[in-house]
């Protein structure tokens, strides 16, 4: 009975998968611009950049032509979600440089624009060394067994990014996140 029903559940998450991939490109767009919309109503940041990046590849794989709104949403999740500062800036300068004054947020965009530039400055003040890919042993090595350290274990880091020298103070994170 558990082989029946562990097969079932194959079968169903593989069409579930096929169906999904067998979507037009333009289609699997305006899945995703559900699935950010909705992750946007729960204040959900982290889901619709998710959903918004995957939007944002499937542009780049198909060369899909996207609604200029778009990058307006788009910077204001990123931004909300305090991630990818750079992408924010370059999608809010598509957007204005596209739309110009005549755009319905053309005053919110022009605050956005601001608010990833001074961001950006933050960022270029603070002393950062590279983390490079690769994978290394974590945890107690030494037998103390601190509960929080155990087990040892193999961490994975795919790609390289960046990570500030000094912590950052209240009064920095304020400043870029202006809360």
């Amino acid at each position: 009975m558990k082989t029946v029903k562990l097969n079932l559940l194959i079968i169903i998450l593989g069409l579930s998968f096929v169906s999904v991939a067998a979507l037009p490109p333009d289609m699997q767009v305006d899945r995703y611009l559900v699935q950010a919309e909705k992750a946007l109503k729960d204040e959900d940041y982290d889901k619709a950049v998710k959903a918004m990046d995957k939007i944002m590849a499937l542009k780049e794989q198909h060369n899909l032509e996207l609604p200029i709104e778009f990058y307006f949403k788009y910077a204001k999740v990123l931004l909300k979600s305090a991630t990818k500062v750079d992408e924010a800036f370059a999608a809010i300068e598509h957007y204005l440089t596209t739309t110009g004054k005549n755009s319905a947020n053309y005053f919110e965009a022009l605050n956005l624009y601001t608010q990833t530039e001074s961001q950006i400055e933050q960022l270029k003040l603070k002393p950062f060394v590279t983390i490079p890919a690769g994978s290394f042993r974590m945890g107690d090595i030494q037998g103390d067994d601190r509960g929080s350290e155990t087990p040892v274990h193999t961490v994975t880091i795919s790609a390289p990014f960046y990570m500030s020298k000094t912590e950052v103070t209240q009064a920095q994170w304020q400043s870029v996140m202006r809360q």
